[in-house]
């Protein structure tokens, strides 16, 4: 391969979408840097050219890594029915319930493709119709009053500031104790719900995007799963609790209520035939 292939070839990987997803039941794994904001809007793709559901070799290690390249190559690897349905319905862990317990248990790799697939939207879409052929899922949506936690802004006045270069392709952290970047306040309590295990509600009345650094040591239950987000261990097991370094470096504060939260419910999924 030649110089110019070699430069084609790199710029191609550059520009590749990757999101490394933590193990349903991982315990722990690397911290990892989210992918750029996605842009553009969805297209009437209807579901992948090719697909391979195949259940993952025992013993294979715990996570996986979704792997959406220019082209529209999707790959899963030791994903377990219950995170790819968090993924393409964009829901918590907590807000799925219904369903037998493999889904949680048993671990599948998927290979797929699609011209044109480009947003995390259109990788949505695919995905659901994906389970929906592959593992006849049938779901339902409802909403219960459970408790939340309320985001505001603390007695003393915010302590973050907007970001004084806002830029579409930033680069942001998130993991079980770091939360690192440029985020609008409804981008940040979207992160916050699968962390704490509650949905959150912006009440801040915050507009604009901030430049966030917020670190914490979480609690040993704390942050499962999460879309999108490593797993990483503790740097240290003295520092505060996600509560109080809300608090103390960003000036907010997380209150508790109770609120309707939206809720999906599996009326129905079985094992896929390999292929």
């Amino acid at each position: 391969m030649n110089r110019t292939d070699n430069d084609s070839h790199g710029a191609g990987l550059r520009a590749a979408v990757v999101l490394v997803i933590s193990s349903f039941i991982a315990p722990s794994l690397k911290a990892q840097v989210l992918p750029p904001k996605p842009t553009g809007t969805s297209t009437q793709l209807q579901q992948f050219e090719v697909a391979s559901v195949k259940p993952a070799a025992p013993g294979a290690p715990g996570g996986g890594a979704y792997l959406l390249m220019p082209g529209g190559t999707f790959v899963g690897r030791n994903l377990p029915v219950k995170r790819l349905v968090m993924e393409a319905y964009g829901m918590s862990d907590f807000q799925i319930t219904g369903g037998p317990a493999w889904i949680g248990s048993e671990h599948y790799d998927i290979d797929a493709k699609a011209d044109g697939l480009a947003t995390a939207d259109q990788l949505r879409h695919l995905m659901e119709v994906l389970l929906a052929d592959r593992f006849k899922l049938t779901i339902h949506r409802s909403t219960k009053q459970l408790p939340i936690f309320v985001l505001v802004v603390g007695k003393s006045g915010p302590k973050i500031h907007l970001s004084e270069h806002p830029d579409p392709g930033n680069r942001r952290i998130v993991s079980r104790a770091r939360i690192n970047g440029d985020f609008t306040i409804a981008e940040f309590v979207k992160r916050l719900g699968p962390l704490l295990g509650r949905s959150v509600i912006d009440r801040t009345e915050l507009r604009g995007e901030y430049d966030l650094n917020l670190e914490w040591a979480p609690d040993s239950g704390q942050g499962l799963p999460v879309p999108g987000v490593s797993v990483p261990p503790p740097t240290d097991s003295n520092g505060p609790s996600i509560f109080t370094a809300i608090q103390e470096q960003l000036g907010l504060r997380l209150e508790s209520q109770k609120g309707p939260v939206e809720i999906l419910l599996i009326d129905r999924v079985e094992k896929p035939s390999e292929n």
